[in-house]
């Protein structure tokens, strides 16, 4: 060999991946930074992958502006930072979504593809659903922004084909998990909908600002009764999960008015007033804290 003979840049161990099969391992919201400048920050997608050589890769997909959005603690969810905040779909990270979403859709595995796609309609703002999906990339051009006089060749990887859902071509662990109620009636043919619907933009679910009217009325007394029973039983609760686990108490207590505490609970106002002053219970001073992103009993 040479002395002078350099690594080939043909080698996809050095390379990008693209025109290839990968494993996505993860796909998470991040706070991505500029190297030469900490003080710039944004809401970003990272996603981790094996190529076809084994080898591990990793890429980045801008999300937008921290104003708007952030990741949740644990990186599972991009999180609304103001009232209608959405995933725009001007962004990389959108773009990268999108093109997952128009693979499941094109899926020779129909069957398959409905049952990703009833997990996902039923928690729709989750990133770690793709965990585990194998999926053909390919390399893109991007389009150069307004003001960017660069020359510089930059590229985006995208998904083309889905090549077998989490747990195996033919269904899997899709299949299995979705096929515990979520697969059958109106839950079947919404997902099979969302199956053959075109794309759209992808939007994380936001915490809704006003309780919906559907469901009967309730007081905010109830539902912070309600609230506060759900949380002396588990100590806090995820504000992802507030409006579920007051369903859960409301249904336990045959209150037919479930929707409306559900709708009630999501609300964020109603939620910093909840936590806002100490409650009562059975002679007990309670008191419960709430950080945006979850409510939590203290004492």
């Amino acid at each position: 060999m040479s002395a002078t003979q350099g690594v080939s840049l043909l080698d996809p161990s050095v390379g990008l991946a693209d025109d290839q099969d990968v494993t996505i391992k993860g796909l998470r919201a991040v706070v991505g930074e500029d190297t030469n400048d900490k003080s710039k920050q944004w809401p970003s997608l990272t996603l981790t992958f094996t190529m076809e050589n084994g080898k591990e890769g990793h890429e980045f997909y801008s999300a937008g502006k921290l104003e708007k959005l952030r990741p949740s603690p644990d990186g599972l969810r991009l999180v609304p930072n103001t009232d209608g905040a959405k995933l725009s779909d001007q962004t990389n990270a959108w773009k990268f979504i999108s093109s997952i979403l128009n693979a499941i859709r094109g899926a020779q595995d129909t069957k398959a593809a409905e049952a990703f796609m009833a997990r996902l309609v039923a928690e729709p703002d989750r990133l770690d659903h793709f965990d585990g999906m194998k999926v053909h990339v390919n390399r893109v051009q991007k389009q150069k922004r307004e003001g960017d006089d660069s020359d510089k060749n930059r590229t985006i990887m995208l998904v083309s084909k889905v090549v077998a859902f989490p747990g195996g071509q033919g269904g899997g662990a899709a299949a299995k998990s979705a096929g515990k109620g979520q697969t059958t009636g109106a839950a079947a043919a919404k997902a099979k909908q969302a199956a053959s619907t075109p794309a759209a933009p992808v939007t994380p679910a936001a915490p809704a600002t006003t309780a919906p009217a559907a469901g009967g009325d309730v007081t905010d007394e109830q539902v912070a009764a309600y609230l506060l029973s759900a949380l002396q039983a588990k100590g806090s609760i995820l504000r992802t999960k507030v409006a579920t686990e007051a369903y859960g108490v409301a249904k336990a207590a045959n209150d037919p008015n479930w929707k409306a505490v559900m709708g009630r609970a999501n609300n964020e106002d109603f939620l910093k007033a909840f936590a806002e002053e100490p409650k009562e219970v059975d002679g007990n001073i309670l008191v419960v804290e709430y950080d945006g992103e979850k409510l939590t009993l203290v004492s």
